[in-house]
């Protein structure tokens, strides 16, 4: 039991980071208007925290096991929102109206299946006794497996698009010290949450160590925002100035 609230706390700990990031966000689009990244940053702190808020108060709290795991799955669409919107950014950097409306849609249908895959996943589980409850934080069955994997594969791919994307931006920029850097920050930030989906989503999926995957995820995920809003202010190393008056 000490496993599931040190899980607790973990999430509340990324919840706060990302609520913060949000803040951050916020206070920077005032200034700049009309910042479709700005904006796009802040719809995904924004879902982020919602996600791991919830996930780190029903751990804490909610002590019907069943409760716990139909929160937890139905919970999932928010990260992948979440990262939908991360990934609509170098999206939309190209132009690609069509490009976007697609990409969309596939999310969208995507926790449309999801969501009807933990709809009969949940339904049969069927009467269980009560386990030890690190069980429920994701019980099995071939529904929820491919529910699992549907928005997993779905997140990831978006994460890996984006660290792709940003990283060769960086390349690209490499003589240019702010570009680079920024791209460098947003891109590290987006593989430390695609390490994190592939920590909590795959590795604990074979592995069954779903609390210490998940409390890897989060410290993964705390440094991947970190990353992310470290590049906002980013202004490159301050040259020192030579010229004295004499």
């Amino acid at each position: 039991m000490e496993n599931i609230f040190l899980l607790s706390i973990f999430n509340l700990a990324v919840a706060i980071v990302s609520l913060v990031a949000a803040v951050k966000m916020n206070q920077v689009s005032k200034k700049l208007e009309k910042s479709i990244k700005i904006t796009y940053f802040f719809y995904s702190f924004v879902f982020f925290t919602v996600y791991f808020l919830l996930n780190g108060i029903t751990i804490a709290v909610v002590d019907n096991s069943f409760s716990l795991a139909v929160m937890r799955f139905t919970s999932y669409p928010l990260l992948v929102i979440g990262g939908m919107f991360l990934c609509l950014i170098p999206i939309n950097l190209t132009r690609l109206k069509k490009v976007e409306t697609f990409y969309i849609s596939g999310v969208l249908l995507v926790i449309l299946t999801s969501s009807i895959l933990t709809f009969f996943g949940l339904n049969s589980l069927g009467e269980f006794p009560y386990r030890d409850i690190e069980y429920w934080i994701r019980p099995t069955n071939v529904f929820l497996f491919w529910s699992v994997f549907l928005l997993g594969a779905t997140l990831l791919g978006s994460l890996l698009f984006s660290t792709a994307f940003y990283l060769r931006f960086a390349v690209k920029k490499r003589k240019h010290e702010v570009p680079f850097g920024k791209a460098v920050m947003i891109g590290g930030g987006c593989l430390f949450f695609s390490l994190a989906i592939f920590s909590d989503y795959f590795v604990g999926e074979f592995l069954q160590e779903f609390i210490v995957t998940n409390t890897i995820a989060t410290l993964l995920f705390i440094m991947g925002i970190l990353m992310l809003v470290s590049s906002i202010n980013y202004k490159g190393e301050k040259k020192k100035d030579y010229n004295h008056n004499n």
